[in-house]
């Protein structure tokens, strides 16, 4: 787990350079450092999710993302974590990740709903 905890530092410093923004999106980086969101090791985590949002800059990148499962990952994330130092890039990112109109946020078409009550009935008739 310290190995974890180092490579995700390591991203982190990195994602901070816009060539290696390029490469950690090429070379599947963000499915690896959406795999370190689960880390039990906190510092791990954060330290990716810090990754994440600095590479975050193009709707590629946020595209794979959400592919790789990061949303719920980052939301567990935030939930998990004590330090507002690390709660803040990762509620940017999915602030930003919610604004991006990636298809998967894309609310569905309503599904047909059942009428529940019977016509000329309310919820209270049976209070009657």
């Amino acid at each position: 787990m310290e190995a974890q905890a180092k490579a995700a530092g390591a991203f982190l410093h990195l994602s901070s350079l816009a060539s290696a923004q390029t490469s950690i999106v090429e070379r599947n980086g963000i499915a690896l450092l959406v795999a370190l969101l689960d880390s039990e090791r906190l510092c791990a985590a954060n330290n990716a999710a810090g990754a994440l949002w600095q590479v975050a800059s193009t709707a590629a990148a946020k595209g794979a993302i959400i592919k790789a499962g990061g949303l719920t990952k980052l939301v567990a994330l935030l939930l998990r974590t004590d330090s507002a130092e690390a709660k803040e890039p990762i509620a940017a990112l999915l602030a930003d990740l919610a604004r991006t109109g990636h298809p998967s946020l894309r609310p569905q078409q309503p599904q047909r709903q059942l009428a529940l009550l019977a016509p000329g009935r309310h919820c209270f008739g049976a209070l009657r």
